[in-house]
């Protein structure tokens, strides 16, 4: 067992120095971290312990060891759990004066939730319920009480906005698509089988397009149950694919780096950078928080590699030589970098996750207010060329005709 001098600072910027008993160097700051300290420097006593008091000191501790002191962020959490209930009035006054619709619905099932028993664990395990650590890590006894309470409402119904823009974005050009259909289909029974007659007795020679046009005619005339089932099938599997594509974050194993500019992404990266800074500012240990982190990021992506950096972490691997750092975002990266750093820049590193939880929060948004905007004018342009291509297929063999007869 080895003797480490150290100094640090709790949250409200109290001086703390002493000296506690670990295996390791890392061993030590996880130890104090665990603790609620923010570590400015850890050396070690090579002549065994000695307690020297700091000039500028409030206090002189002796840190738990490892083992003992990884329960305390437990124990911080469940005092704070057993506090809601003195703020939980006003997430629910915040909550009636918010119009119907998805945020609402969301903010109102967490409230339920959140009015149940459960212990630490159950509630960091639920992803919903986890949205509520900024509250329970600050505490809501402090004169900011008002203003953290309405900053983190309003985080929450921004993330919501972003999730209903997404789905919003989708829904007009889904629309037009579904209009250009059906203009096709009613063109394919109703005017079609017209032009196809009298194409026939002039004994036409038909071009590809009016060939493939006359072909639609026909299957909506004469097989229109199969052609309708066929047309559902083709809208389900599309959807299915979408969901899939979506629930297991297939962009993100397609399409590597490239997507992590998609709204959804960003959503997820400010969920994760927001969640991990509460985790390391409650004291859990580093590899718990990142797993935690990545698993309430909403991204089966972000999660898996969470998963595999923490297991790294625990393995007794620097967090430099891990192979998933590039595939989470560049400012996790730094922070984490921080945080392995023997100086302990936990501090720095939570007020950087905590500004860029928001950043990614902003940029996800306009992301979807782009996408509200390229959507349609994509749908549209789709819904012309559809038109256009009726229009030309029907009059090419009759422009053929009158030339010949110039």
């Amino acid at each position: 067992m080895k003797y480490y001098a150290f100094d640090a600072t709790r949250p409200d910027g109290t001086i703390v120095t002493g000296e506690l008993a670990a295996n390791s160097l890392a061993e030590a700051i996880s130890a104090l971290e665990s603790q609620g300290l923010v570590v400015k420097s850890v050396r070690q006593n090579v002549d065994g312990p000695t307690q020297q008091p700091h000039p500028n000191e409030e206090s002189v501790i002796v840190a738990e060891s490892a083992d003992l002191g990884s329960e305390a962020w437990k124990e911080r959490l469940d005092q704070a759990i057993a506090a809601r209930q003195d703020w939980i009035p006003a997430l629910e006054a915040l909550t009636t004066e918010l119009p119907s619709g998805h945020t609402k619905l969301t903010t109102s099932r967490m409230l339920s939730q959140l009015k149940s028993n459960f212990s630490a664990e159950q509630f960091l395990q639920t992803p919903k319920l986890a949205q509520m650590l900024p509250l329970l890590v600050q505490g809501m006894d402090s004169r900011s009480s008002r203003e953290l309470l309405q900053n983190w409402f309003q985080a929450l119904v921004r993330q919501q906005t972003v999730r209903s823009e997404q789905l919003k974005s989708l829904v007009y050009p889904l629309g037009l698509v579904l209009l250009a259909l059906t203009i096709t289909a009613l063109l394919s029974i109703l005017i079609v089988p017209i032009f196809k007659e009298m194409f026939e007795e002039f004994g036409l020679a038909l071009p590809a397009a009016t060939v493939l046009l006359v072909g639609i005619s026909d299957a909506f005339v004469y097989d229109w149950p199969w052609t309708i089932a066929g047309i559902l099938g083709l809208v389900g599997l599309f959807t299915l694919g979408i969901f899939l594509w979506k629930k297991y974050s297939l962009s993100n194993y397609v399409l590597g780096f490239l997507s992590n500019g998609s709204s959804s992404n960003l959503r997820a990266m400010s969920i994760l950078s927001g969640n991990l800074a509460e985790l390391l500012q409650l004291g859990l240990p580093l590899a718990l928080a990142v797993e935690l982190a990545g698993r309430h990021s909403g991204n089966r992506y972000y999660a898996s590699v969470a998963r595999e950096l923490a297991s790294s972490m625990r393995s007794g691997q620097s967090i430099r030589s891990g192979g998933h750092l590039h595939q989470l975002p560049s400012t996790v990266v730094l922070a984490l970098q921080e945080l392995e750093s023997p100086l302990g820049g936990a501090c720095r590193s939570v007020v950087i996750l905590r500004e860029m939880s928001q950043v990614y929060a902003d940029r996800s948004l306009r992301v979807s207010d782009w996408m509200q905007v390229v959507f349609p004018s994509l749908a549209m342009v789709l819904v012309a060329k559809i038109i256009g291509f009726v229009v030309v297929a029907l009059f090419m063999p009759l422009v053929t005709m009158i030339s010949a007869l110039a």
